[in-house]
């Protein structure tokens, strides 16, 4: 299965953790898992460090359509099954 989690977290803290552990596990176990965060976020130099597929996504901001736009390409690039999204909030 292909997975991706999507995080607009700037900081680290236990979700951010879980989602990288739980993105580890699945690419352990045979999934392929990717992490879609914020340019310069936590969560994205950590995916990078432990060398997980991650995509650089800007998610400030209400409904932008070239967020929307690269996000599908990417899911679609991928052939991303399963998007999880915990809580992504837009502040703009």
């Amino acid at each position: 299965m292909r997975i991706a989690h999507i995080e607009s977290s700037m900081n680290w803290g236990g979700l951010e953790l879980r989602v990288l552990e739980q993105s580890e596990w699945l690419q352990e176990n045979g999934h392929e898992a990717h992490v879609i965060a914020l340019p310069g976020s936590a969560m994205l130099r950590e995916a990078r460090q432990r060398r997980l597929p991650a995509l650089e996504l800007e998610m400030r901001g209400n409904a932008n359509p070239q967020t929307i736009y690269r996000l599908l390409g990417y899911l679609k690039r991928n052939n991303i099954e399963v998007l999880n999204a915990q809580a992504i909030l837009a502040k703009g």
